[in-house]
């Protein structure tokens, strides 16, 4: 990983956090009007709990939208975790928010279901995951095995509805590494 790459955004002197800190079953609807990929996290019962010590330690997973990359930092900004990614489809209005965020939950083996968009009764996507690491209402980090390329520039004609894709390796890695409460700065 370059150091250029971590210089862009200074941790934690600029850092202000984002409004997730936490989601139950009554939230859903909430955040699905609050989210570009409304419904996609489609959780039944979530819980938060920080089993991290992410601000204290400086740890956080930086997502980069104008390299498409994100990086795992550790508290001394060495790079623990890296990858190329496809993040929020800018052409079509679903790109990702920029912001400061916290992973509220880990889950394995979901089912990503978004509304129905463009009208014709059908959802506009349903994809199986492995590996779901929301941070926003319905947007998350996870892995897209139907994606055969990441990063340049996919996301502004063929990018996702506001989540960040990650390669299905990279994604089980990430998801290993990473604890509820893990901090995510989201910047162009």
């Amino acid at each position: 990983m370059a150091d250029s790459m971590r210089e862009e955004y200074s941790y934690p002197d600029e850092m202000s956090y984002g409004q997730t800190y936490g989601i139950s079953e009554d939230q859903t609807s909430a955040n699905e009007e609050n989210s570009g990929e409304s419904g996609e996290s489609d959780v039944v019962e979530s819980t938060y709990a920080d089993d991290s010590d992410s601000a204290s330690t400086g740890r956080y997973i930086d997502v980069d939208l104008g390299a498409q990359y994100a990086v795992l930092y550790d508290g001394s900004g060495n790079a623990l975790w890296e990858s190329p990614i496809v993040s929020g489809d800018v052409a079509t209005g679903f790109g990702t928010p920029e912001g400061t965020y916290t992973i509220y939950d880990k889950e394995l083996s979901t089912e990503l279901v978004g509304l129905d968009y463009d009208g014709d009764g059908y959802p506009d996507y349903d994809n199986y995951v492995d590996y779901w690491m929301p941070f926003s209402g319905g947007l998350g980090l996870h892995d897209a095995s139907w994606r055969e390329s990441f990063g340049d520039n996919i996301y502004s004609y063929d990018g996702s509805h506001g989540c960040v894709n990650l390669p299905y390796d990279a994604a089980a890695s990430l998801y290993d590494l990473v604890t509820v409460g893990e901090t995510v700065v989201v910047h162009w």
